[in-house]
């Protein structure tokens, strides 16, 4: 029954000034409460009286600390880090740029407590995003090589304590890995995190065995670089200039996931012969030693299927085991089968299935791989 009518004063706290438009996230504006921008159905039903109400405004207006002031805008190098990040790509394809990295050096979050709490977490994102990106080369395309599925990043952490494990893998940023094999000494490493996951969202790992929770994935060629404090625990006080320590060429034969975030937690790496490794000495042509490992099924032509109609290509078989010649060039990532003339709860054998030249099927042929049901 008590309503002002008068506009609200000049000196009342306006819309805040925020990083909205430049990072994505819905500008918010903080307009000064009065009685009118209450609604009548928060107020009590019964009546009250002008001192009531007017205790009820003054209780909102606390609860929403509209005295303070408007905070200033932000430094210009914010919004230096803001334009590089976006122009930064996501897959990790570019390197970082020499804005973001001079910007983020300099960037002291707690130093500028006026910034909004979703400008504060996006910086943190971007110094995250220039770690990473820190590690791949500006010619990450042409480092595929013949005898690989695809290159992964890593640095070595010899010199990282135990304790400092837990921390780096709360960071999200790296998780521990460690290779093995060919009578060498095991090298600790430190792989990215995300690089791992995408490689797993694309299909390229599968479960290694029914009763195990670990998976296997591809062959990688891991570029291993000297170890820097700045990059891993991302206090960018110095430089960030890695220097290349060994180039590898691993098999992912155990990944183990966290069961509450989904995300890879730890690796081991079996190591490989490499042919492309200067001064590698070739195997003998009478020799008979093959690599095993385990590849996903891929299906194509199932919407030219006419089973699918009216059932659904399922997998009977986590992957397909086969096996290669260590100097074999281009193995393959996954076995290829098509459903376009299949017929309805017909089975697929593994015999039947059509595999490139010099691989070779490590599975009974008689065992069920695929039906439309």
């Amino acid at each position: 029954a008590h309503r002002k009518q008068d506009s609200p004063s000049s000196d009342a706290p306006q819309a805040a000034f925020c990083l909205g438009p430049y990072l994505g996230v819905r500008l918010h504006y903080s307009a000064p409460l009065t009685s009118d921008s209450i609604p009548m159905h928060t107020l009590p039903l019964r009546r009250h009286t002008l001192k009531r109400n007017q205790a009820i405004t003054t209780r909102y207006q606390t609860r929403c600390s509209l005295s303070t002031p408007p905070p200033p805008p932000p430094p210009l190098f914010i919004m230096k880090i803001i334009s590089s990040v976006q122009r930064i790509s996501l897959q990790l394809r570019q390197p970082a740029g020499t804005a973001l990295q001079t910007a983020a050096t300099s960037l002291s979050i707690h130093q500028h407590q006026h910034i909004d709490q979703a400008s504060r977490s996006l910086l943190t994102k971007a110094v995250k995003l220039l770690r990473k990106t820190s590690l791949v080369p500006k010619n990450y395309e042409s480092l595929v090589s013949p005898y690989c599925h695809k290159p992964l990043f890593a640095m070595n952490r010899e010199e990282i304590r135990n304790k400092d494990t837990v921390r780096i893998r709360k960071d999200g940023v790296f998780i521990p890995a460690s290779i093995q094999g060919l009578d060498k000494e095991t090298a600790n490493i430190l792989v990215l995190r995300d690089q791992l996951h995408h490689d797993y969202l694309e299909g390229r790992y599968v479960i290694r065995a029914p009763k195990l929770p670990y998976y296997t994935g591809p062959i990688y060629q891991i570029y291993s670089y000297e170890f820097n404090e700045n990059v891993v625990f991302g206090d960018l006080k110095g430089s960030i200039k890695l220097k290349l320590a060994s180039v590898e060429r691993v098999l992912a034969v155990q990944m183990q996931f966290d069961p509450l975030l989904d995300m890879p937690f730890s690796v081991i790496f079996k190591r490989l012969l490499n042919p492309a490794e200067e001064g590698y000495t070739p195997l003998s042509p009478v020799s008979t030693a093959r690599y095993r490992y385990r590849v996903p099924l891929v299906v194509v032509n199932a919407s030219k299927c006419p089973a699918t109609k009216v059932g659904n290509p399922t997998r009977l078989v986590h992957g397909i085991d086969i096996s290669v010649h260590p100097e074999m060039p281009n193995p393959p990532p996954g076995i290829i089968v098509d459903i376009e003339n299949l017929e309805f709860k017909r089975y697929v054998r593994a015999g039947e299935l059509k595999l490139p030249e010099g691989v070779q099927l490590e599975m009974k042929p008689e065992t069920s791989v695929l039906i439309v049901r």
